[in-house]
């Protein structure tokens, strides 16, 4: 099957993070302007004020069932695509990792649950092509392959700055940052954490 990063695998629990995103948001404070105008029409703003709140509840709510219906169809689609790109030995190693897992996550085992996860990640990635091909790859393109990782490690160590690539944030370029990093995104899922779970690949931001 197609490498997919981070892939979120059908069927199996996870933490529901539906309305995490809220916790995050603060609300924009009233310009002054505003204030002084509300205060200065305080009556019309007491009968006014209930209708335009429910419009905006209102079409909050639309929103959110809008946005809830597209995920659903698109985690369908996914689900679709997923199962269809797995061979029998794949499907049959999926359907024994889906049982180990849920079962963990079920006692409150996260930590064993995420190992567990990984071992089948690793399997599965291990196991998109027969290893021949693998090889015959590598050995076709070694100097090239050989040659980009030397270039990628020469400008990261040259780097004053390195940037994640799950998350996206730029740190300074020192191995105990580094480390604290990657561990902070090894274990989101087990501590609950609204963030990507995976394994850092750290890489020179942008300018």
């Amino acid at each position: 099957m197609e490498k997919r990063k981070n892939i979120h695998y059908p069927e199996i629990k996870r933490f529901d993070y539906a309305n995490a995103w809220i916790r995050g948001i603060k609300s924009r404070p009233i310009p002054d302007e505003v204030l002084s105008l509300i205060e200065d029409n305080k009556m019309i703003y007491d009968i006014l004020a209930p209708f335009f709140l429910d419009r905006a509840n209102d079409r909050k709510e639309k929103a959110r069932k809008y946005n809830r219906k597209m995920h659903e169809q698109k985690i369908k689609e996914n689900t679709e695509i997923f199962f269809s790109s797995l061979t029998t030995e794949q499907m049959e190693k999926f359907l024994v990792f889906k049982e180990q897992y849920n079962k963990l996550f079920e006692e409150e085992e996260f930590e064993k649950a995420y190992k567990v996860k990984r071992r089948f990640q690793q399997w599965l990635a291990h196991n998109r092509k027969p290893i021949e091909e693998r090889v015959k790859h590598y050995m076709l393109h070694r100097d090239e392959i050989l040659a980009k990782s030397r270039a990628k490690t020469v400008a990261l160590n040259n780097s004053p700055t390195v940037e994640c690539n799950l998350c996206g944030m730029i740190l300074d370029n020192n191995k105990p940052q580094r480390r604290r990093h990657s561990i902070w995104h090894s274990k989101a899922q087990v501590q609950g954490r609204n963030t990507t779970q995976g394994r850092v690949s750290w890489k020179v931001p942008e300018k």
